[in-house]
């Protein structure tokens, strides 16, 4: 089992892993170390299955007051997604030599950054700096994209399901 954890890890720092943001400037750096932050500011506001799913469909002025809030609460969690997408070096994540003790994001959080910048997409849409809504948006998409090329199916799986169903 250790020589296929060696050769699993061996193929992992093989893999590619620089790229170019997809807007704005690349910076030196590793993604994983600003996405991990953006996972854990996101954790820290606690459930968003439901207030997070809500901030992308608002039906009235009560329910845009709380997307707005949300957003704006989510202001740590946006910068660090914003550095991780613009972060030159992009490996994964994982250690296989950890087994199940390595760290893996966890699906609520992901999705809740997802409806995040989604919701910031709608906060500004129609207004003068619009383009601070497509940029969050541009943001998780790279996330996601790394995500789907990562050596771990569930990684793997959920990068493919932010990329489908960005906002639901």
């Amino acid at each position: 089992m250790l020589v296929q954890l060696d050769a699993l890890e061996a193929e992992r720092l093989a893999r590619p892993a620089e790229r170019e943001a997809l807007y704005g400037e690349t910076t030196d750096g590793s993604a994983w170390e600003h996405y991990w932050r953006a996972l854990d500011a996101v954790a820290e506001l606690g459930d968003l299955r439901e207030r997070g799913f809500r901030a992308t469909r608002p039906e009235n002025d009560a329910q845009r007051r709380d997307r707005d809030a949300l957003v704006a609460e989510a202001g740590d969690a946006l910068e660090h997604l914003h550095r991780g997408a613009h972060a030159r070096h992009a490996a994964s994540s994982v250690e296989f030599r950890r087994g199940i003790d390595s760290r893996i994001p966890k699906l609520v959080n992901a999705r809740a950054l997802a409806w995040i910048a989604c919701a910031k997409l709608q906060m500004y849409a129609g207004k003068k700096n619009e383009t601070e809504g497509l940029r969050a948006v541009l943001d998780v998409l790279q996330f996601a994209r790394f995500m789907a090329g990562s050596p771990v199916v569930f990684e793997y799986l959920m990068g493919c399901t932010r990329l489908g169903h960005l906002c639901f």
